[in-house]
């Protein structure tokens, strides 16, 4: 999963509801965000859309591991993104 991402605040519009792990060995995707919205095209590799008509997808953070529909972890370098 790639491209340009919208955090949305209500799970009712998006299109995931994602956890954020603490560690990248427990998440399912790592995930590294780019600058710019060109530069998210492999894997993990997202960036922050301003609206949700200009994102790829949109995203529901929850605090509850068990209501995601994947679990993440933000890494340092885009190297490490993917799965």
């Amino acid at each position: 999963m790639w491209g340009s991402v919208y955090v949305t605040d209500y799970p009712s519009t998006a299109d995931y509801t994602v956890y954020v792990a603490d560690y990248v060995f427990s998440a399912d995707l790592a995930v590294y965000v780019t600058d710019y919205s060109f530069s998210a095209s492999s894997c993990g590799l997202w960036a922050n859309a301003d609206y949700s008509f200009s994102a790829d997808f949109s995203v529901y953070f929850t605090p509850y591991q068990s209501g995601a529909d994947f679990t993440i972890s933000y890494v340092d370098y885009s190297f490490s993104a993917g799965r």
